[in-house]
């Protein structure tokens, strides 16, 4: 027997409904944001991301999946969504100071050690904002970022907040940290990782993302990188933050937030659930600004800001909260046939009513009518149209309602139209 790999998961159409709730939430809260959907490809030249990315971090170290096809070249299974937006965004050759909002969602991949919540093959919902450097943007984006969480019904979200500053703050955080690391005694400094020994050297502020203990109790006492700030990058992170004081948005500046990846620029920050242990993972959606990403990549200079959701992230939460998905269910028919001749009739009657935008259940093997009508219990159908050769004598259907047991009987000929014109049975978004 070939099993799933591990990592991987197999999504089953009750719990589809609850994925269905979710992105139909999102969708309408992102349309009301004026944001328009973009897809792009799965797969990627692997050097998209070891450039935007970063070549030490651990995505691209330890976590992309890559291979080489036919003609050699060196081809990766996205890891994330922002380096594929950027790329499609270079290419459709969008001037620079055109604010455009996109959204997107999709598979991405990564060799990650999988947990609760966390997976090698997993789903992110995401937004894009580029051609604006204004920090009433940035406070937009993490406005909407909660909104969509707490749509959804989850509480108990905090909002952590940082500046990662430009580059050239970033170059004097850099001296700084070296030489915070450099001033320690040879036992102290025992306490680092072999990984982190050559972030030391590379990009020293990768440290803040390890997860082993000793460095994690190294960076205690380590220099921040509000620290290092320049006058443009501290103003811009105060007006970040008076405007989500002016919508009412609660926030923590936690100075050590660096995020993951080495294309960031200034503001950055995640949303955490409290109820989620810290060791699984807690954040449910990661972002921040990325204004020299589009140069970088070959494109013009152009200010830019995202975000990113995990989807399996967000369906774990909403179990511990205990959150209900209100997806509508549709009423729905169960076609229950008695013979050979009744069999073909209710064929034709399926399809017609399939094409009028009705849902209808049937099962074309033969059973008995206490079979199908179990079958039709089982599938919650709200009502069941059984026909038999004693109908089809009287040239009409039984129309039963499954949850009053009322039933009444339908001439053949009247089946279609009586359920098209009831907007009880008709699929949504569908026209009579």
């Amino acid at each position: 027997m070939i099993n799933k790999l591990r990592g991987t998961y197999d999504l089953m159409p009750e719990d589809a409904k609850k994925w269905q709730f979710v992105e139909s939430t999102f969708k309408e809260i992102l349309n009301n944001y004026g944001y328009g959907e973009i897809r792009t490809p799965l797969i990627e030249e692997t050097a998209l991301f070891t450039r935007s990315i970063g070549e030490t971090s651990d995505i691209v170290t330890k976590e992309i999946y890559a291979f080489n096809d036919r003609k050699g070249r060196s081809i990766a299974l996205r890891p994330e969504g922002t380096a594929s937006i950027v790329r499609a965004y270079i290419e459709a050759s969008i001037k620079s100071d055109v604010l455009t909002k996109w959204w997107y969602s999709g598979d991405m991949f990564r060799y990650d050690r999988p947990q609760k919540g966390r997976y090698r093959e997993f789903r992110q919902m995401g937004v894009e904002v580029f051609g604006s450097a204004s920090p009433a943007v940035d406070a937009e984006v993490i406005s909407l970022a909660i909104c969509l969480l707490q749509t959804i019904g989850l509480k108990d979200l905090t909002l952590y907040l940082n500046s990662v500053g430009c580059t050239d703050c970033r170059r004097l955080y850099y001296s700084k940290l070296k030489n915070y690391f450099n001033s320690l005694k040879d036992t102290e400094k025992k306490g680092l990782c072999e990984t982190c020994k050559i972030r030391l050297e590379k990009n020293p502020m990768r440290i803040f993302d390890c997860k082993e203990e000793g460095c994690r109790l190294l960076l205690k006492s380590a220099p921040t990188i509000t620290e290092s700030l320049c006058e443009d990058c501290a103003s811009d992170f105060e007006s970040v933050k008076n405007y989500l004081d002016l919508i009412g948005i609660a926030y923590v500046v936690n100075p050590r937030l660096v995020r993951g990846l080495d294309y960031y620029t200034k503001t950055a920050f995640e949303i955490v659930y409290e109820k989620m242990d810290s060791a699984q993972q807690n954040a449910l959606a990661a972002g921040g600004r990325y204004d020299n990403l589009t140069q970088e990549l070959g494109g013009s200079s152009t200010p830019a800001i995202g975000f990113a959701i995990g989807m399996e992230r967000i369906l774990y939460c909403m179990e511990l909260a205990q959150i209900q998905s209100e997806v509508k269910e549709e009423k729905s028919i169960y076609f229950a046939f008695l013979g050979a001749t009744a069999e073909k009739k209710a064929f034709k009657l399926i399809d017609n009513l399939r094409r009028k935008g009705l849902c209808v259940f049937s099962n074309p093997d033969g059973k008995s009518l206490k079979s199908q009508m179990r079958e039709a219990d089982r599938l919650k159908a709200g009502s069941v149209i059984i026909l038999g050769e004693d109908e089809l004598a009287k040239n009409i259907v039984i129309l039963k309602n499954m949850k009053s047991g009322e039933q009444k009987e339908v001439k053949i000929g009247e089946i279609e139209n009586e359920l098209v014109q009831s907007t009880e049975y008709r699929v949504q978004g569908t026209k009579k």
